[in-house]
């Protein structure tokens, strides 16, 4: 959150406060992850599909709490590895958790997210619109995530 001051030192100060990310911790973000793409595969299974047959490896760096999600699709079955990996990632997005959790949430797009520098895309551009439809996905099948975990 930022606010801003009027002071006569300055026309504007511009204060922010640091809030607790909505994970405190990077085993509770990849367990919901983890379960997040488990129950796309079950329940959205086009969606698994398109990234199957676009043969990507598509990594996700996320700060505060430090983790790393890598999707991949070149294997004969989808796979999704909680942790660093030493694969090379075809498109890597570089992220919060509270972003993705809020795009999971359908708060903020990608759009938005995108141009304002909260997510930021490392790769083909082209290759990343591919991914619309897990996305699209994952805001259907996430507030359940949270509610059952008890996140919500």
């Amino acid at each position: 959150m930022v606010i801003r001051v009027f002071s006569t030192l300055s026309p504007i100060l511009y204060v922010q406060f640091n809030r607790m990310p909505f994970y405190s911790d990077a085993d509770t973000f990849y367990a919901a992850i983890k379960e997040l793409f488990e129950r796309i595969e079950k329940e959205s299974p086009r969606a698994i599909a398109s990234l199957m047959r676009s043969q990507m490896i598509v990594r996700f760096k996320v700060t505060h709490p430090l983790a790393e999600i890598v999707l991949n699709g070149r294997r004969p079955m989808f796979q999704i590895t909680c942790g660093p990996t030493k694969l090379m990632a075809d498109i890597e997005v570089h992220l919060t958790s509270d972003t993705i959790h809020k795009v999971f949430l359908g708060q903020v797009t990608l759009a938005h997210a995108l141009n304002t520098g909260q997510l930021k895309v490392h790769g083909s551009i082209f290759k990343a619109l591919q991914l619309a439809e897990l996305f699209q996905a994952a805001k259907m099948i996430y507030p359940a995530v949270l509610r059952d975990r008890g996140l919500a």
